[in-house]
């Protein structure tokens, strides 16, 4: 049987976050923000004799995918990723890229797993790398999502903001796995996260601006603000009437208006979803 099967996960820009540890890798979580943007990740997997995995074209070793497929099956596949915008960014491409591989292999080989099993499946995958805490649970549902349940790393719930685009620019990487692993910075990162979180809920129902002066104050208070381009960039926008921000976790800003090397991102207002299936017999 010659199976095959492509799914897309949207890319989550990530702007406010608290880390939470959990007593296993399904209770692990992140509270806080993100946004998904239509532009992401999609894997295609077909069945095949040897197990590879390859980004935008070329072989790679992706630990976050090769959990994802190995917790799922013992069925060999090729899975082909075409990632829409680079790893360590802070647009959740890793999740995507786990997320995407979840739905196709499903679909692929027929494995009847729920979208909550897919989607778990991923996130332990991320947590059990040091890819990510919080981006699958957006990525699954879309749009603008606020987590606040401690220990339930899936639920989430929407942000009336209404807004198709919004703004950002890529400088460069950080290493997440650097950031969450670290007791001193998470201490920081954790008491910035629950003053970020209190004004959101002061602040609701709210708008663009209003998430983004949030999430900018959260990148100082945190001390993850520390790039000069991304600061520098900030403070032109902010200069120009603008409202801007850090991406976490990534040498990245976003902003509502538009500004000098900016990209033009699209608000992603529905969740992963698999795009096609074949099932060819041998």
């Amino acid at each position: 049987m010659d199976s095959k099967a492509r799914a897309f996960a949207p890319a989550n820009l990530s702007c406010i976050f608290k880390i939470c540890p959990g007593s296993s890798p399904e209770d692990a979580s992140s509270l806080g923000v993100g946004i998904t943007l239509d532009s992401g990740a999609v894997a295609t997997v077909r069945s095949a004799t040897r197990f590879r995995i390859s980004v935008n074209g070329k072989k790679r070793d992706f630990p976050t995918v090769e959990t994802v497929v190995r917790n799922l099956t013992t069925h060999p596949v090729d899975v082909s990723i075409n990632a829409a915008l680079p790893y360590g960014a802070g647009f959740g491409m890793s999740g995507a890229s786990a997320l995407a591989t979840a739905l196709a292999l499903d679909a692929a080989l027929g494995l009847n797993r729920s979208r909550e099993e897919l989607a778990m499946a991923a996130h332990v995958a991320e947590v059990e790398n040091g890819t990510g805490l919080g981006d699958v649970c957006g990525q699954i549902v879309g749009g603008f999502r606020i987590r606040r349940k401690m220990g339930h790393p899936l639920e989430s719930e929407p942000l009336d903001i209404h807004r198709d685009h919004l703004y950002f620019r890529i400088f460069g990487t950080l290493e997440t796995k650097t950031i969450i692993a670290d007791s001193g910075k998470i201490r920081h990162i954790n008491e910035a996260g629950d003053r970020a979180l209190r004004k959101i809920s002061k602040c609701e129902p709210m708008e663009l601006p209003d998430l983004i002066k949030i999430s900018f104050q959260f990148a100082r208070e945190s001390g993850l603000l520390v790039s000069d381009r991304v600061s520098g960039s900030i403070e032109e926008i902010q200069k120009a009437g603008g409202n801007a921000s850090m991406v976490m976790l990534g040498e990245s800003v976003f902003a509502d208006t538009p500004f000098p090397g900016c990209q033009t991102g699209t608000i992603g207002k529905t969740g992963a979803t698999v795009l096609d299936y074949s099932d060819k017999q041998a």
